[in-house]
């Protein structure tokens, strides 16, 4: 099964929970549905999520446990193919010029592009479930950006010269300029949310990202035109041994001990969403 095919059925069956459940409920089911694929996949125990388990209500955890976990765990199957499918890469090969081809490609043009630091797959399917709420139609393709390290700087290194420092909001500069877009816009809101107390519990993380605002500024643009949306990299779940709890960090390393066991490692990945209005 394609990965593609996998992603969108986790966005159906989202789109269909957000119709009886707000999004803060909703997207804290779609983080509870990753992490517990991945602790089942690793063989822990799930009792280490039981923080996160507190703030979601019952009939979503039956949700979470039953309908989204087994796709999830596909879904972090497929991923985990790509990353030992990918030959080992250096910050100096120019491989951003190749995904702008790939996406120019794929997409042919679009009015606007949106690039947040640090957004995951699990946002970008919350975001494509609650557009096709507001009856905007969306594509997250079989383009994935291997990000090997997990830090914006792979992306703005491999920038061509600029007459100014090359940053992240470059990236969305070249992505607009291929597509023909009119406007683009860099957002840093994950990015800070994740750093702003160090190494935060999942649980934490959650209530401290407003995911409305991101749905609203991705909806407010898509309700009108074809946007593209896309990421520099996304952002890695992992379980404290010492501490004994899981928290949310990225461009996570692997410790020489194990103190630190990674469940989810999103931030080597990136992906793009299209969203325009129903025809």
């Amino acid at each position: 099964m394609h990965l593609s095919t996998v992603i969108s059925s986790i966005i159906d069956k989202t789109n269909q929970v957000l119709q009886g459940y707000s999004l803060g409920n909703v997207y804290k089911m779609l983080i509870y549905s990753a992490a517990y694929a991945a602790v089942k996949k690793k063989e822990m125990d799930t009792r280490i999520l039981k923080p996160l388990e507190k703030k979601i209500p019952t009939h979503l955890m039956y949700q979470a446990q039953r309908l989204l976990s087994p796709l999830f765990s596909k879904t972090i199957n497929e991923l985990d193919k790509t990353l030992e499918s990918s030959r080992p890469v250096s910050l100096n090969e120019a491989n951003i010029k190749n995904i702008v081809e790939e996406v120019k490609n794929k997409f042919n043009s679009a009015e606007y592009v949106m690039v947040y630091d640090c957004m995951s797959l699990i946002e970008f399917i919350l975001i494509a479930a609650s557009l096709k709420l507001n009856h905007i139609e969306s594509i997250i393709p079989d383009i994935v950006f291997i990000n090997p390290i997990g830090l914006t700087r792979f992306v703005t290194h491999q920038l061509p010269n600029l007459d100014h420092r090359a940053v992240l909001r470059e990236f969305a500069h070249i992505l607009a300029k291929e597509l023909g877009a009119h406007g683009y816009y860099k957002s840093a809101y994950i990015d800070l949310k994740v750093h702003e107390y160090g190494s935060l519990g999942i649980e934490e993380y959650i209530a401290r990202i407003d995911i409305e605002r991101i749905i609203h500024e991705v909806s407010g643009k898509a309700s009108t035109n074809p946007i593209l949306v896309t990421a520099d990299h996304g952002y890695d779940v992992i379980y404290d041994t010492d501490e004994n709890y899981v928290y949310v960090t990225h461009g996570f390393k692997e410790p020489l001990k194990e103190k630190h066991i990674p469940l989810l490692l999103l931030s080597r990945f990136s992906f793009f969403l299209k969203a325009f209005p129903e025809r």
